[in-house]
């Protein structure tokens, strides 16, 4: 994440009047930089890492207040292990820093991030479409999970089909 998106994130945060926990997931080499970056913006506001051993990572998820505004952040990778330990918490806000990590449908971080509970979804990316438009549909699966058609419809269109055309027009439409 940039300095520029992650000064909107922290501020957009810091904005929010709520009473549940948020979430920030992040590649493991951000998430001391964010965290620095959101201390001195938001000093008033807390972030905890949820970092470490498994099993402190597992006491500090345990140790989640469902009626309080505090900031957690995890990565990709702790995220995909613990997600157990994430089953009965429930976020207002969860932030993907770094979007283009669930570019991949079967991988098991990007199937285990679809699993967290949030009233809220964003995801932070200057990276939508790496690979194929197939990295957007993973990413708005996510964000907003049956907007676009079911994957396997979206793998048929082929690029000379204009069904396919307007929906990758509809989709960078949306990015705009």
């Amino acid at each position: 994440m940039g300095l520029g998106k992650t000064l909107e994130t922290i501020a957009f945060i810091k904005s929010l009047n709520v009473k549940k926990p948020i979430l920030i997931v992040a590649p493991t080499s951000l998430i001391f930089n964010l965290m620095n970056e959101y201390e001195k913006i938001s000093e008033n506001e807390k972030i905890v890492p949820l970092y470490g051993s498994s099993q402190a990572r597992k006491n500090l998820i345990h140790s989640i207040k469902q009626d309080e505004k505090i900031s957690y952040i995890t990565s990709y990778d702790s995220l995909r292990n613990d997600i157990e330990e994430y089953k009965d918490v429930q976020f207002d806000l969860v932030v993907l820093n770094e979007g283009q990590f669930i570019k991949n449908t079967q991988a098991k971080k990007t199937q285990n991030v679809k699993r967290i509970n949030a009233l809220h979804k964003i995801v932070l990316t200057g990276t939508p479409i790496e690979n194929s438009v197939l990295d957007f549909w993973s990413i708005f699966d996510f964000l907003m999970p049956n907007y676009l058609p079911a994957l396997d419809d979206f793998k048929s269109y082929s690029e000379n089909d204009p069904e396919y055309l307007k929906t990758s027009k509809r989709v960078l439409r949306h990015l705009s």
